[in-house]
């Protein structure tokens, strides 16, 4: 039984409002529904944006899901990165202009807001964990639980390669510090300039290291005696 108001024949009929090639894709009891790919169902052909960049007339076309044509979109973010590189410099907020927070480059209000909105629309991405299969959210690469045990095997996995890449540098002749390109010492594991930093490095350990009077008392790196201790020493080598 045919319906009133339903003919299957729309259905292959083009768009007679602005002549696309969309076709009648639905008919309802309530008439004909036309989605047209050129004009969208509004009866009229498709819109071009023109450029609106301050106003100057300019007749460019539009880039696509944008407002300005390609050339003044270029401009305005090359004098926006500038705008926002001299309120860095001056410590302003590159919102209001008022005075940063402290190594930001927003103010504290803009700053929280900031904050929410990342709060609101982040979402934490899951990831098993190498050791236990377990998934967790965040930037950590093991679960709570594995992290002491995967931080004990870095170290040890560590060790190793330092070990292995000092024996290597060792047999090849070369100072074992990092990545020196120089040639060891004579009957040594390290090259000349390095030898040199450590021994001064040792020097200034040993002249921060706190030493003792024969009674007891902490004294200064360039003494060797107490005060009390002095003038009895003195006393008895003047006796």
């Amino acid at each position: 039984m045919r319906r009133k108001g339903l003919n299957l024949s729309d259905k292959m009929r083009k768009c007679e409002s602005c002549g696309g090639s969309g076709k009648v894709q639905k008919a309802t009891l309530l008439g004909k529904v036309h989605k047209c790919r050129s004009c969208k169902g509004t009866g009229s052909k498709p819109f071009k944006l023109r450029c609106n960049y301050n106003k100057t007339g300019c007749q460019k076309e539009a880039a696509p899901g944008r407002k300005m044509c390609p050339e003044h979109l270029a401009r305005q973010r090359f004098w926006m990165k500038t705008y926002n590189e001299r309120r860095r410099a001056l410590g302003l907020c590159l919102n209001c202009g008022e005075q940063a927070f402290p190594n930001s480059p927003l103010c504290i209000k803009h700053r929280k807001r900031a904050t929410e909105v990342w709060r609101k629309h982040w979402k934490p991405k899951f990831h098993p964990c190498p050791m236990c299969k377990k998934m967790i959210a965040g930037c950590s690469r093991h679960c709570q639980k594995c992290q002491p045990k995967a931080k004990v095997i870095a170290q040890a996995r560590n060790v190793i390669h330092v070990r292995e890449s000092q024996q290597a540098r060792k047999r090849a002749g070369l100072c074992i510090r990092g990545g020196c390109p120089e040639k060891a010492e004579t009957n040594r594991t390290y090259c000349r300039k390095h030898l040199d930093y450590m021994a001064a490095k040792q020097r200034l350990r040993d002249k921060l290291k706190p030493h003792l009077c024969r009674c007891g008392k902490e004294l200064e790196y360039h003494r060797k005696f107490c005060d009390s201790c002095r003038d009895t020493w003195r006393r008895n080598k003047n006796e």
